[in-house]
């Protein structure tokens, strides 16, 4: 009897484990584009929050060490400091500096309004420098999605150009999108602050307390506006950047279906992410202080410790000439400590857009290169019945050989006028 073999040829991992998707977020982070993307909203960040300290005050909670001004306090740690840390502090730090800390960084400025003791100064700060976040990268992490979708979707290229323009034509969507839910909660506050209003009376405790389920009903929706915002608003981004109807309620009720509706398959993602996020992180993070530091330790050899330590920390009297030389050192690993820190923000966005297009398989069946691409319609569609086709066919009907085409008589007939 004839053994039957069955010679297996390819596996679609892809297919299998839709989630595998998520470990090539690390390679478009840590391309050119992405990586200038990010590196410039990572510039501008901070100035919106300098700029609400000056007109609104400093804030009571600290601010996400992510966000650290890259002259005074980089999140970046030096190696030599790592044997007098310990392991706890070492993971605590690097959690609060990798993905984790982006979405600190965005989630902060609105979770400080929720404080009960709320001042004007602090709401007027919190909502500054919320908006700042959202016009900032709504922008460049729109891009960054765009460049993310395509790329993990289709596995083709947008170029940095093409994703700015792409970005640009959906900044007013990127920046409502996230606004949706936030209009929903003040919509749902309103009535029942007025009731709290009437409270102020001992009629009104009595009128309202009649209609109390009404109000608890009206907190539930609070509830679920809230937290679907929290988790769903990564999501937003990459709706925009991948759909062909991509606006603020197409990533609101997309963003929402999706963490309502599959939140184990989204807990899973994000633990994913968090885990592969801090692991890339420290990659990155070895690689950007080793190099300033493998640096500064080559050129000692020439010019000394003690010269190098003076270029690192300029005494208080020095000449024009070394603090012009320190500053430019500065500047130069300014840059390096700038982009490793924006390759968080493009890891963040980069992982977003896979955890979105694994979400919309697993909720909407939709196949992942399902991603819309500007002139895909006109590409593929039939001509459209205009003037000329109709030109084209009547020059093909009358044309002189078969108008003065033989009858089936055999007689010449003369063409008609």
């Amino acid at each position: 009897m004839a053994e039957s073999r069955i010679v297996v040829r390819s596996v679609a991992w892809r297919e299998l484990f839709p989630w595998l998707l998520i470990f090539r977020s690390f390679r478009v982070a840590t391309s050119m584009p992405v990586l200038l993307l990010a590196s410039l909203g990572t510039l501008l960040t901070p100035i919106g929050w300098n700029m609400a300290n000056q007109l609104f005050g400093p804030s009571a909670s600290p601010r996400p060490v992510i966000m650290a001004l890259p002259a005074v306090d980089f999140p970046l740690l030096d190696l030599r400091q790592l044997p007098d840390m310990h392991l706890g502090q070492f993971v605590d730090h690097s959690l609060r500096t990798s993905v984790l800390g982006v979405y600190g960084v965005f989630v902060q400025p609105f979770a400080e309004l929720v404080n009960a003791k709320l001042t004007f100064s602090q709401f007027a700060r919190g909502t500054f420098v919320g908006f700042w976040n959202l016009l900032v990268w709504g922008l460049f992490g729109g891009a960054i999605t765009r460049i993310a979708v395509v790329q993990l979707g289709r596995e083709e290229r947008v170029g940095l150009v093409e994703s700015l323009r792409f970005s640009l034509r959906h900044l007013g969507w990127n920046f409502a999108a996230p606004i949706f839910p936030l209009a929903g909660v003040f919509i749902c506050t309103l009535p029942i602050a007025l009731l709290g209003f009437a409270m102020r009376f001992d009629l009104g405790v009595a009128v309202v307390g009649l209609i109390w389920l009404l109000v608890l009903l009206g907190g539930a929706a609070i509830v679920v506006l809230v937290l679907g915002l929290a988790f769903g608003w990564p999501l937003m981004w990459p709706a925009i950047s991948a759909e062909e109807s991509g606006d603020a309620f197409e990533a609101f009720s997309r963003s929402y279906a999706f963490t309502l509706n599959r939140p184990l398959n989204y807990l899973f993602y994000a633990v994913l992410v968090i885990v592969y996020g801090l692991l890339c992180w420290l990659l990155v993070w070895a690689l950007a202080t080793g190099t300033i530091n493998a640096a500064y330790w080559a050129a000692s050899w020439g010019a000394g410790n003690v010269r190098i330590a003076e270029v690192i920390a300029p005494p208080e009297t020095r000449s024009f000439l070394l603090g012009s030389g320190a500053a430019l050192v500065h500047l130069a690993v300014l840059v390096v400590r700038v982009i490793a820190t924006g390759f968080n923000y493009a890891f963040f966005f980069s992982a977003a857009s896979a955890v979105y297009l694994c979400l919309r398989r697993d909720v909407d069946r939709t196949e992942i290169d399902e991603v819309f691409m500007d002139g895909e319609q006109t590409r593929y569609q039939l001509p459209p019945l205009g003037t000329e086709t109709a030109g084209a066919g009547e020059s093909v009907g009358t044309s002189p050989r078969v108008a003065g085409a033989e009858s089936p008589a055999g007689g010449n007939e003369p063409p008609v006028n």
